[in-house]
């Protein structure tokens, strides 16, 4: 039955009796259409959930505020409930009963200091229904009193409360303020957010919005908009519908559930954005705020269809700054729509300065980065600490057009890319006209991997772009390049910096270097085949090379100089003539070299199994490390050793300790015979050396330091004289030779 409109248009206080009309039941109902619509103060009082004031219960009543201010609230100050109103619900619970009860705001204010209860006391089994619907399309609709908010008790304070009926809430503009949403989870509830600012009033990680399966969050062409008002929210349930989200104000909304709505923009503009579930349809902006993607085992997908709408980081205002950190989960930019490649696109207005974090999960862009594009006065920063940053789409790659595809593409502000761990998979890095104001690289661990052939260099692009003011420098976590099985070149400097961790070259293909590089850490060629371009490719600092076994180094026509402590591996020539190794250092080499390669020691170089095809020229001393020689195998054979006039041999670290277990162990091969004064060279120094314990011997051209005294004599039934008497001793059935002293040194030898 509907009822008369009882307008009210001045202020008025009094008891909620006093505004209810009477049915024939006992119990007080709205059942008419109220309206405020005046410039004035109404308080209405409402002492309990029994002297609420009620719209819409067990008939059909309307509210309506477009104008002034309406209280409802609790007059009696030794109550401890706070006022109420009820909407649609179903009051006597007396069967065959319709409760039906809406709420419009266009205007002014309506301050309920407890809750409002929305469509309760449904029972089907009765044929007692409950409904509700809440629009609000201007004005305020306030919940709660600030420091008392709670969910706790009858009626709790700035909630709305769900029945177990049926309701719907336009939220079509103004703004809605409240603490939580609580209700039963048998009711149906729909949500229409569609333009109102919806504000929190106090931090509620719980029931911000009703967790319930029957509760739908649909997000309409005016948007959701949030305005956090310093307070930290989530929301658990999913969102959807074809709207966009907009974000402002301090304090934090986090979105738990996976949501699909598909409008235009996710657009975070105050505060922090946290992702904790998974948000697919939208696009995504950012600036002068912080979003946080920590999403474990989530995939968000957001459309980037255009420059203009591609994902953004510090746009659409100047000086703004702005922040995006992705810790956990996958996050996929790329273009749903056909055409143009995704794009993140950082600092592209006036004065921006935006961070994009990767610490854990994954960022795959299908396009390009671009960094601080347009404006000189703009900064950027790229800080890749763990996880992947992933470019590109495979079999797609290019450098050609806009934006491009696997493409770092530096813009004429200033950039810094922070790569201190995790995988970094790209294709090139790219400029193209004007120059930066300054761009670095910091390689400190990240491993950085070529997803194809990237073998040429230009003044726009190369596998790391070769610009002025566009610096790589080289960290503790050292430089990693892995080519997989493609071929990279890269043409700029590798500058190296204290306490830095050299270079690593990972993976089957071949990686060039042409720059004239200076880190100061290790050469690690752990697969494939380091290439040098040119002298200085392979820093003269390196405090070591190490080439793994199938591995190698390529000279390639080269002549590096290098300081290292040690040399190890296979190390070859692949061009035509003779490439030389320049060791400049102390060395203890234990590398085999192929054909075209000499070496050329200039300090003390103390061979380990090593294999020269070339020829090694000792300019300071060739030592010999006994306590390295504990196998049978080959320490040294070269085509040819060449002593300068101040070369000498030396031994240290020397020790007979477990030498009894290695009859011989051979020292060097020669390719030529050896002149006899070097053989009596050695042979006087190796019984030097050893307090006449170890003697030389002799097999053609090779040589063996041997312990103790021959077990055969020369000559049936002769003695064996001491070793240090011996001047050439032949064991015909072993072919050794053992040299005398003869008090020659062993300078000048051969």
């Amino acid at each position: 039955m509907k009822r008369s409109v009882k307008k009210i248009k001045t202020a008025a206080a009094g008891s909620a009796l006093a505004l209810l009309l009477v049915s024939s039941g006992s119990l007080p109902l709205w059942a008419a259409d109220a309206v405020y619509d005046q410039n004035t103060t109404t308080n209405l009082n409402a002492d309990g959930y029994g002297s609420s004031i009620k719209v819409g219960c067990n008939e059909t009543g309307t509210m309506t505020v477009s104008a002034g201010t309406v209280n409802i609230k609790n007059s009696n100050a030794s109550s401890a409930s706070y006022g109420s109103l009820s909407l649609g619900t179903n009051i006597s619970e007396a069967a065959n009963t319709k409760a039906d009860g809406t709420l419009n705001i266009s205007g002014g204010t309506l301050q309920v200091d407890g809750r409002i209860l929305i469509a309760a006391n449904a029972r089907p089994n009765k044929s007692i229904t409950a409904n509700a619907t809440l629009n609000l399309s201007g004005g305020t609709l306030s919940l709660g009193v600030p420091g008392k908010y709670t969910t706790s008790g009858d009626p709790a304070c700035g909630v709305l409360w769900f029945g177990n009926g049926t309701a719907t809430l336009n939220l079509n503009g103004g703004t809605l303020q409240y603490y939580g949403m609580l209700g039963h989870n048998d009711g149906k509830y729909t949500v229409n957010l569609n333009g109102t600012t919806i504000k929190p009033v106090a931090n509620n990680d719980s029931n911000f919005f009703l967790n319930s399966a029957n509760a739908s969050y649909v997000i309409k062409s005016g948007g959701a908009k949030f305005d956090t008002n310093g307070f930290n929210v989530t929301i658990a349930q999913p969102l959807t519908g074809t709207g966009k989200l907009e974000k402002w104000g301090a304090g934090t909304l986090t979105l738990s559930g996976d949501s699909t709505y598909s409008g235009d923009w996710t657009a975070i503009s105050g505060g922090t954005f946290k992702l904790t579930g998974s948000l697919n349809g939208t696009k995504f902006r950012v600036y002068n705020a912080d979003a946080i993607i920590d999403a474990p085992g989530k995939t968000s997908t957001f459309h980037a269809d255009s420059w203009n709408n591609s994902f953004q980081l510090g746009t659409m205002a100047n000086n703004t700054v702005s922040s995006l950190t992705i810790k956990a989960g996958t996050v996929n930019v790329t273009n749903t729509n056909g055409g143009t490649n995704g794009s993140v696109v950082l600092s592209s207005w006036s004065g921006a300065n935006s961070t994009l974090t990767v610490d854990g999960g994954t960022l795959h862009v299908d396009g390009r980065i671009i960094t601080s594009p347009n404006n000189t006065n703009t900064k950027t920063t790229i800080n890749l600490e763990s996880g992947t940053i992933d470019l590109g789409v495979a079999g797609k790659y290019t450098t050609d057009g806009d934006p491009g595809c696997g493409i770092i593409w530096l813009g004429e502000g200033t950039s810094t890319f922070n790569l201190d761990g995790g995988t970094l998979n790209m294709y090139a890095v790219k400029m193209t006209g004007g120059s930066t104001q300054g761009t670095t690289f910091n390689l400190n661990g990240t491993e950085i991997c070529a997803v194809a052939d990237m073998t040429t260099t230009s003044a726009q692009y190369g596998f790391l772009l070769k610009k002025d003011k566009v610096v790589y420098s080289v960290k503790e976590g050292g430089a990693k390049f892995n080519t997989k099985d493609f071929d990279v070149l890269i043409a700029p400097n590798l500058d190296g910096s204290a306490n830095d961790g050299g270079l690593t070259k990972l993976g089957t293909g071949t990686l060039t270097l042409s720059g004239e590089n200076t880190w100061n850490g290790p050469t690690n060629v752990t697969a494939g085949t380091l290439k040098l371009g040119v002298d200085k490719a392979l820093s003269a600092n390196s405090s070591a090379i190490a080439v793994a076994d199938g591995a190698s180094l390529d000279l390639a026509g080269t002549n590096p100089t290098v300081n290292a402590a040690a040399v190890s591996g296979n190390i070859r020539n692949s061009a035509s003539g003779t490439s030389t190794l320049t060791l400049n250092a102390p060395v203890k080499f234990s590398a085999s070299t192929g054909t075209g390669v000499n070496v050329k020691a200039n300090q003390k170089f103390t061979p380990v199994n090593a294999q020269i095809d070339g020829t090694l020229e000792i300019v300071g001393d060739l030592n010999w490390d006994f306590s390295l020689l504990n196998t049978e195998t080959a320490n040294l054979t070269a085509d040819e050793i060449v002593w300068t006039a101040d070369a000498d041999m030396s031994a240290e670290n020397f020790s007979l300790e477990n030498v009894a277990d290695y009859d011989l162990v051979k020292l060097v091969e020669l390719e030529e015979a050896p002149s006899s004064e070097f053989t009596a060279a050695l042979g006087e120094f190796l019984l030097e050396i050893s307090d006449e314990m170890l003697s030389l011997g002799q097999d053609g051209n090779s040589f063996f330091a041997v312990y103790g005294v021959p077990s055969i004599p020369s000559e049936p039934g002769s003695g064996v004289p001491e070793p240090s008497a011996w001047i050439l001793l032949v064991l015909g059935a072993m072919g050794i030779a053992y040299g005398k002293r003869s008090g020659k040194n062993a300078k000048n030898g051969l």
